[in-house]
């Protein structure tokens, strides 16, 4: 009987049923939203290796980031009801068009800061520490005020460094191969850190320094609605 069935189960025989007459298009709505965060891994997984053996277009409509990126081939972000961004899950991820998809996929650092110009070169402040930002757009002049957001795994905290983004531990989280350090910088802005757990000194009031590539950085106007940098704006959604 369907009652007697796990809900693992219970989700094959409904996709089978779906499947078995060939529909040009599937629709999927929140498919895994009554399943176990272990049967929900396993479960996407089958789901993304039936789709590819079959080959029928599958739209996957789901609230949980991470199983979108998983699952899916490209990604719309919606908003309001509003398309935000279309593109890959790398795409979407690495160069999201503002801030609600950056902050909405994944984890970001949200940071307020200023465009400061060195020897010609477009750059940023992080406190004292200045980084070159040579793909910002020529929009972004010396001054201007805009919205920074780093993902907590493309910080690196090196103890051997003396110079960077100055930064104190208030507190860090153990979760077995990864360490979530929580940060205060100079100007007071709050960030999370997600370095692989080493034995290391750094505990709580620890003074450290921080190190990020430019190209893991994302630059928006100060109201949050457009990336500043090349390659970082979503033309196919605007054009919708």
């Amino acid at each position: 009987m369907p009652s007697q069935l796990s809900g693992g189960q219970q989700q094959r025989v409904a996709l089978a049923r779906a499947i078995v007459i060939h529909p040009e298009v599937l629709l999927m709505d929140e498919p895994l939203s009554n399943l176990d965060a272990k049967l929900r891994v396993e479960m996407r997984n089958a789901i993304k290796l039936i789709q590819k053996k079959i080959g029928i277009t599958t739209i996957y409509v789901t609230h949980d980031q991470e199983e979108a990126l998983a699952v899916s081939d490209r990604i719309a972000i919606m908003n309001g009801g509003v398309i935000q961004q279309i593109g890959t899950p790398q795409q979407i991820y690495r160069r999201p068009v503002n801030t609600f998809v950056a902050t909405f996929i994944g984890l970001s650092n949200i940071l307020k800061t200023r465009v400061a110009v060195r020897n010609g070169v477009q750059g940023l402040n992080f406190g004292d520490y200045w980084v070159a930002m040579p793909e910002l757009a020529e929009s972004a002049q010396e001054g201007t005020e805009v919205i920074v957001a780093v993902r907590p795994e493309e910080f690196c905290i090196d103890e051997t460094l003396t110079t960077g983004i100055p930064a104190i531990i208030r507190h860090s989280v153990f979760l077995g191969v990864n360490t979530h350090y929580f940060l205060e910088l100079s100007d007071g802005q709050e960030i999370e850190v997600i370095q692989n757990t080493e034995l290391n000194n750094s505990g709580t009031g620890s003074k450290i320094y921080l190190t990020v590539d430019a190209p893991k950085i994302n630059v928006f106007t100060a109201d949050g609605t457009q990336n500043l940098i090349a390659g970082g704006r979503d033309d196919e959604a605007e054009g919708l």
